[in-house]
């Protein structure tokens, strides 16, 4: 998994470099699938690393993302795997099928999939293809496709298509391939007090960098002698009770709204004046973020079916039930054009079947069962989703909405770093140079010594150089003197990158190469792959570059939040660093310390429905934040923390908590509300300890001749410390036969 192609028997044999494996060989296999995409691994506590292999993945697709500075030489590779949508084989296109839009100047609606039908010649069968507009990678974050429109001009019935042809891909693969899963950051490192305990200030600029997609969705089902639909939308000559694709909602959140048809209700509350106005107290309504844009609407009915409105065979429209009845019909005549389709090439066959794969399958046997009407003929076959029937109306509005940065939202950098954003400050009162080097992000360098994270301060030197070198080169070009430019950059390489520096000879060798690579690192940024047994590397690497170049950090202004403009103390270092915005948005009661049992006893996550839905509903752990359980277990210690999982994860000792608070003559002064020997109740324990023994282990109490003193191996190398391992397996074989001998005496 290398940019250069290296093998994975042996990293360093494409480069001219070669040296006994040390300790800075690291190869991909060993550090992990994300771990790959951390340039300085080795210059990092190990537990940092691995908290930032499990971020990466987590990151979200953010408007501002970008090619990094300095690069780890996976990137193009992770492109390549990257979420995309393309031809599974040689395809020749037989038909399209999508729901037609109510809107004359679209084909389908923003978010509605199209679906190819096409001949596989691998599995000489027909096959289907669907083209989605947008994918999610949890249940709200996600981000829209980006489609090949000379590829959709190609899709037409006849069409030929080769394998492997990309029709849509991830906004994150850049021109050249490049997966861009970071935010090239202008950050600028150092103490402030609003930056303690792993705070970030951002500005209203990156604010925006930070923006991503929210996918929301709201649905509601009904029959229609149990509801009517406000008409909330729409004109008062047209109205319409949700709004059309590509159209905002109103100002006060409501989507759609329901009134319910009961006696007691006078008719003029269903006349079409009250219709248009929403009743907060008696109708059923449903809210979105205001800012949110409807994208597709899907309309599934079995009115004719059900035959709701007067009992017989003949369905009466109804001028609330409009709009319903055309978006009902346009998802109708997809699913009989499928049908259509398919039993024209069963009737041109001469055994009568034709050859098509399990998924295409799947697709015809849903347009049996989901088309309403054909001909004048209504479809027989009912429908129901977990053995309820379906009701005369189900309806499910999908709604796109761009979030901005905000407060509470959670940054991370690629070496193990993270904060939390806790304020947005407009862009002139940021920290600046006196040659208008702004920073976009201000957070606290402390955390790179107390977290043993020296990558961080290896990836802000670097990228700190790398930024004067960029002006430089800027300036050379813009002059016209290519060959100059050309001169810095290969000094600047060859100083520090030695193995990217001879990647790099070679790639500009040609004048015309020279040029535009010029031109491209001009107009973008200095890309600088460094790959994992790289020559220098650490302290070295920075002693190098500093003896030739001689750049320093400066003081720099900023203003306060009384808007006075002030001076830093001291010189602070405004450079580059990659973040990454987390799928971790922060809220009120988002944190929460001790999750409640699933079936099994284990950890399981509270979800929004728990948080919000039922206020009033009794959870011990509903209020409780991140930072209070850190409190309850750096001042009570580890056995409170026993103590605490057991309650959580034992019915039992609940129950008997319960029942010594209820019997105590006074509930705030209980020696015990659990007793140690009670832990052993803990489910969530008794499933570890059973995975255990199925692979021969057990878990017991630590005794005091478990404890091993390893002054002594400190100065052991790697050679001396199997040895040392024997001699703690024969010391341990010899305590047991001790134990042993002393049961028999006993």
């Amino acid at each position: 998994m290398n940019e250069f192609e290296f093998n994975l028997t042996g990293i360093a044999d494409g480069v001219r470099y070669k040296y006994e494996c040390g300790e800075n060989q690291l190869h991909p296999a060993l550090i992990g699938v994300s771990s790959n995409l951390i340039v300085f691994p080795m210059c990092s506590s190990a537990g940092r690393m691995y908290m930032a292999g499990n971020m990466i993945p987590k990151s979200v697709p953010t408007e501002g993302a970008g090619v990094r500075w300095l690069m780890s030489g996976n990137e193009r590779k992770y492109g390549k795997t990257a979420r995309k949508v393309e031809a599974p084989s040689n395809m020749i296109v037989e038909e399209l099928f999508y729901i037609q839009s109510l809107d004359m100047d679209k084909n389908t609606d923003d978010w509605q999939p199209t679906y190819i039908v096409y001949k596989n010649d691998e599995k000489n069968a027909y096959d289907l293809l669907e083209l989605p507009t947008y994918h999610t990678q949890n249940t709200s974050v996600g981000w829209e496709y980006v489609y090949d429109k000379e590829v959709l001009r190609k899709l037409k019935p006849g069409a030929w298509l080769p394998k492997g042809t990309v029709f849509a891909q991830s906004p994150r693969i850049d021109e050249d391939g490049i997966w861009r899963f970071s935010m090239p950051t202008r950050v600028a490192a150092y103490s402030d007090h609003r930056t303690e305990e792993d705070g970030i200030v951002i500005t209203e600029s990156f604010a925006e960098r930070c923006a991503c997609m929210f996918k929301h969705t709201r649905a509601f089902n009904w029959n229609e002698d149990e509801y009517i639909p406000l008409m909330l939308y729409g004109t008062e000559e047209n109205p319409s009770p949700f709004p059309s694709p590509g159209e905002p909602i109103r100002a006060d959140g409501i989507v759609m709204g329901f009134r319910k048809r009961i006696k007691e209700n006078a008719l003029v509350s269903l006349t079409k004046k009250a219709l248009r106005e929403p009743d907060p107290t008696y109708d059923h309504l449903l809210y979105a973020p205001r800012d949110c844009e409807v994208k597709a609407v899907h309309v599934d009915s079995d009115r004719s079916k059900n035959k709701a409105n007067n009992r017989n065979t003949t369905y009466i429209p109804q001028r609330h039930n409009a709009m319903l009845d055309r978006y009902e019909r346009r998802r109708n005549e997809m699913w009989v054009s499928v049908l259509n389709w398919y039993e024209n090439k069963v009737r041109m066959s001469r055994s009568g079947k034709i050859a098509m794969t399990h998924r295409l399958n799947s697709f015809i046997r849903d347009a049996y069962g989901n088309y309403t009407d054909r001909t004048g003929r209504t479809n027989p076959l009912f429908r129901s989703i977990k053995r309820e029937k379906y009701k005369d109306w189900n309806v499910t509005i999908e709604l796109k909405q761009r979030m901005r940065g905000r407060v509470k939202w959670k940054l991370s950098g690629l070496n193990g770093d993270k904060g939390v954003v806790i304020s947005i400050i407009p862009d002139d009162h940021a920290p600046m140079y006196a040659d208008g080097t702004r920073a976009e992000v201000i957070l606290n360098n402390i955390p790179a010594f107390r977290r043993q994270i020296y990558a961080l301060l290896l990836e802000l030197s670097i990228n700190f150089l790398t930024m004067h070198i960029h002006r430089e080169v800027q300036h050379l070009r813009k002059n016209g003197d290519y060959r100059g430019a050309h001169k810095v950059l290969m000094d600047y390489f060859d100083q520090g990158f030695p193995e990217f520096a001879e990647m790099f000879k070679l790639a500009t060798e040609e004048e015309e190469d020279l040029i535009e690579y010029v031109d491209n690192v001009a107009k973008k940024n200095i890309s600088i792959h460094q790959i994992s047994n790289s020559k220098l590397f650490g302290v070295n690497l920075i002693n190098k570059l500093r003896e030739r170049y001689k750049y320093q950090p400066q003081k720099a202004t900023w203003v306060n939040s009384l808007g006075e403009k002030q001076e830093t103390a001291n010189p602070i270092m405004i450079s580059i660093q990659d973040l990454i915005l987390l799928d971790k948005f922060g809220s009120d009661m988002s944190a929460q310390c001790m999750p409640k049992s699933n079936l099994f006893g284990m950890p399981a996550k509270m979800s929004d429905s728990d948080r919000y839905s039922l206020p009033m509903n009794d959870k011990g752990n509903k209020n409780t934040a991140e930072t209070e359980g850190r409190w309850v277990t750096s001042q009570s210690g580890g056995q409170e923390v026993v103590k605490l999982f057991s309650l959580a994860y034992s019915p039992e000792n609940r129950i008997s908590a319960v029942r010594r608070w209820v019997r105590a003559n006074d509930p705030l002064n209980i020696p015990q509300i659990i007793k140690p020997e009670e832990y052993v109740n803990n489910r969530a324990l008794n499933m570890s300890v059973s995975m255990m023994k199925d692979s021969g282990l057990s878990l017991r109490a630590e005794r005091a001749s478990d404890r091993v003193s390893y002054e002594h191996l400190q100065g052991y190398n790697g050679a001396r410390l199997g040895n040392f391992l024997a001699e703690l397996n024969d010391k341990e074989a010899e305590l047991k036969s001790q134990q042993q001998s002393e049961q028999v005496s006993s």
